[in-house]
């Protein structure tokens, strides 16, 4: 039988670009991913995959990629898949704050797999990088499970800014608690369960605060600062009850995710880390 002629496109391109590495050690030399330079060529976003979850060599290859992004690219963010409001915490224990042994008590619930080893080689280089590197959380709150991340922040920030209007923050979180779970997957049928009154207290809540950060901003601003505000600006909150407060995981996935990511990342870059890691002013 004579041999086939035909060509899989795909194999003739893995043989004319792939690049055989040798080792996966995340300490040892990144001459062998210099490469990656003329495929990165100008972009300010890089997005590093994996094929499967939970492979210890994905794992190893993503870090000596986050050394090689930094140290001979000059990134200067890392994003994760984690929620918005809480990855301001672990940005501040990259910054240096707390103990080194610190991680997990800056973290709600448990450390996501994946992240704990870049966390604390962010955390290594930024005590003599010049150019410090952040972490951002690009998700929603508790994997859609609950507006508490979001909100407990912002109550922070009203008790220093406008303790007037801490009852309603506290008035939400208390509905928001009624429901709270692990994912929306959990935290969906609870709000189901919830009463109509209830459900509409929250929304009424929720629209309260944020009238009153629009109508009062220069007060806030002037009260506080211009990070502070940002952070605590309850945009997400409210996009989160566009059509009703419960947890819609895509609807809410939606309103953070698809946020320009470049902005979120211009938003931690201007962030000073004293903002969340002394005055948590959030």
């Amino acid at each position: 039988m004579p041999a086939s002629t035909h060509r899989d496109p795909f194999a003739d391109r893995l043989r004319g670009h792939a690049v055989p590495l040798t080792h996966l050690d995340p300490e040892a030399p990144l001459d062998d991913l210099e490469p990656l330079r003329d495929i990165i060529g100008d972009a300010r976003v890089v997005a590093v995959g994996e094929h499967s979850h939970f492979i210890d060599e994905f794992a190893l290859m993503r870090r000596r990629i986050l050394r090689f992004l930094v140290e001979r690219c000059g990134f200067t963010v890392l994003a994760f898949e984690y929620g918005f409001s809480e990855g301001f915490s672990l940005d501040a224990w990259g910054q240096g704050e707390g103990g080194d042994d610190e991680l997990a008590s800056h973290v709600a619930g448990a450390i996501p797999v994946g992240l704990d080893e870049p966390l604390h080689w962010i955390r290594r280089h930024n005590r003599t990088a010049s150019q410090p590197v952040r972490f951002a959380g690009i998700d929603i709150p508790a994997a859609g499970g609950s507006l508490l991340p979001a909100l407990t922040p912002v109550a922070d920030y009203l008790r220093q800014i406008d303790p007037e209007a801490l009852p309603a923050v506290q008035a939400a979180m208390r509905i928001a608690e009624s429901f709270a779970g692990g994912s929306g997957a959990v935290a969906a049928p609870a709000w189901a369960r919830l009463s109509t009154a209830e459900q509409d207290a929250l929304s009424a809540l929720l629209m309260r605060l944020l009238i009153r950060f629009r109508s009062v901003q220069p007060l806030y601003v002037s009260r506080g600062d211009q990070d502070g505000y940002d952070i605590a600006d309850l945009r997400r909150a409210r996009l989160e009850t566009s059509g009703g407060a419960g947890p819609d995981r895509i609807r809410m996935q939606n309103s953070y995710v698809h946020t320009p990511v470049l902005d979120a990342f211009d938003g931690v870059l201007n962030t000073q880390a004293s903002t969340v890691a002394a005055d948590i002013r959030m």
